[in-house]
């Protein structure tokens, strides 16, 4: 009895463990860099930007405006960068990483202006013409939200907390979302107060796609959704879950409730066309590790480490 219990539980496990594949039609484009990309922003169809770089060593940025076909690049300070997001100028962008820089950049021009000694900063969304909020932290035991006016350089802390805090997303001017280890904080007076829901994982990435909607996925594979902007949180998947493969997820996009993709380590992308009841694993991708995903019209476009950029198709 206890051996044909052992064979049906092996057979449970092998059931579960088994993934589902499919392939996909993609383009990998030459970006002539070897470090990380950790983000990647398109503005339309033609003129995008990335950066990264090496963590003590440099930062970059990579500019196209021929749709991601040829790629040109800036070496603009001696760390990487890790944030990235669109400001309220059209084609303008907002850049941060490490050291306490604003990076304000076009696809042709950058500016760098310092406004402070030290920070780590992994995260930044511009709420209105003079608001950036940046989330950060080192480690475990380090977290930061920060304010900060592009035009003047006024700075403020708005949260010390002892955890790493990796990603914000907006909504409008006021509400708000960040994530981090074990932890995900919500705010709907532009940053003034928080209310925070602690979920075990580490939240690497989040995305919004409507006005209310978001979805968040952790490095053990957990990807969660709320639709009342952050208030509270569905699992679509459970990483460490006995019924559930452990995968290492960096990135995350949603086009809306049914349609996503999640991406990480080692090469791994899956897909949901089902609001993440099931989730297919994508075939025959370069195996790098993929950082960050940005949707521009129909397609996906990934960036990762090698300076990898490919573009996936639906």
């Amino acid at each position: 009895m206890l051996e044909k219990n052992l064979y049906f539980v092996l057979w449970i496990l092998f059931l579960f463990s088994c993934r589902k594949q499919e392939s996909v039609l993609f383009y990998k484009y030459q970006s002539n860099v070897e470090d990380e990309l950790t983000s990647i922003h398109f503005t339309d169809e033609k003129n995008g930007i990335a950066v990264g770089g090496n963590t003590w060593k440099r930062g970059i940025k990579l500019s196209t405006s021929d749709g991601g076909n040829h790629w040109s690049r800036d070496s603009l300070y001696d760390k990487q960068l890790f944030a990235l997001c669109k400001s309220s100028t059209p084609q303008e962008f907002f850049a941060a990483g490490i050291d306490q820089r604003l990076y304000q950049f076009s696809i042709q021009h950058s500016q760098i202006s310092k406004f402070g000694d030290y920070a780590f900063y992994r995260g930044m969304t511009a709420l209105k013409q003079n608001k950036i909020i940046l989330v950060g932290g080192e480690s475990f035991g380090t977290g930061y939200i920060h304010q900060l006016d592009p035009h003047t350089l006024a700075f403020s802390n708005l949260l010390s907390l002892p955890r790493e805090l990796d990603v914000i997303v907006s909504f409008d001017s006021l509400r708000m979302i960040v994530a981090g280890w074990g932890i995900l904080l919500s705010s709907e007076d532009g940053g003034q107060s928080w209310d925070s829901t602690f979920l075990h994982e580490h939240w690497r990435d989040l995305h919004t796609f409507d006005q209310e909607s978001a979805v968040a996925v952790g490095i053990n594979g957990s990807i969660i959704m709320t639709r009342d902007s952050g208030k509270n949180w569905a699992h679509l998947r459970k990483g460490n879950s006995i019924f559930v493969t452990d995968l290492p997820l960096r990135c995350i996009a949603f086009k809306n409730h049914l349609e996503g993709i999640a991406a990480g380590e080692n090469g791994i992308v899956i897909k949901t066309r089902d609001g993440g009841k099931t989730w297919l694993e994508l075939e025959d991708l370069p195996e790098i590790n993929y950082l960050d995903i940005f949707i521009q019209g129909s397609s996906y476009w990934l960036c990762g480490s090698e300076g990898v950029i490919i573009r996936i198709e639906e």
